[in-house]
């Protein structure tokens, strides 16, 4: 796996994954944020076994692949890299993670560990606005 991502944009979708994850999760692997890349995309997923959330990304995809991370670990590292591209790879399930000035690496597990979520047939019911979702919860 091998992709290009704005700082501004990993930032955004890992701190809304990092709502979802728990403190003290039932199993150990509901720490994990699942970063997978397909020829189009770039996913963040996550669940507590109860609820899931898939965020896409925008980025420049080299390579396809998946792989597991902490994901607070990764948002502190993604908090403090610089406005700018971040390049981040993975060689034998360690996600590493470039910048021109910095370079780290995230022990990371294989994707195929993760929970399984959105399973079945995907089917819409329904479109709501998002202001007026805003209004009805407020």
């Amino acid at each position: 796996m091998k992709f290009v991502v704005l700082q501004e944009n990993l930032e955004q979708g890992l701190s809304i994954i990092n709502h979802l994850i728990s403190q003290k999760p039932q199993l150990p692997i509901l720490n994990h944020v699942l970063i997978r890349t397909t020829r189009e995309n770039l996913s963040l997923l996550a669940t507590d076994l109860e609820m899931g959330i898939e965020i896409n990304i925008g980025a420049k995809i080299e390579e396809a692949g998946e792989i597991l991370v902490p994901a607070r670990v990764f948002l502190e590292l993604v908090l403090n890299l610089p406005r700018e591209k971040i390049s981040v790879s993975v060689e034998k399930q360690t996600l590493l993670v470039e910048t021109p000035k910095i370079k780290s690496s995230i022990l990371g597990m294989d994707g195929a560990e993760f929970p399984k979520i959105f399973e079945g047939e995907k089917e819409q019911l329904g479109e709501i606005d998002k202001e007026v979702l805003k209004a009805m919860i407020g």
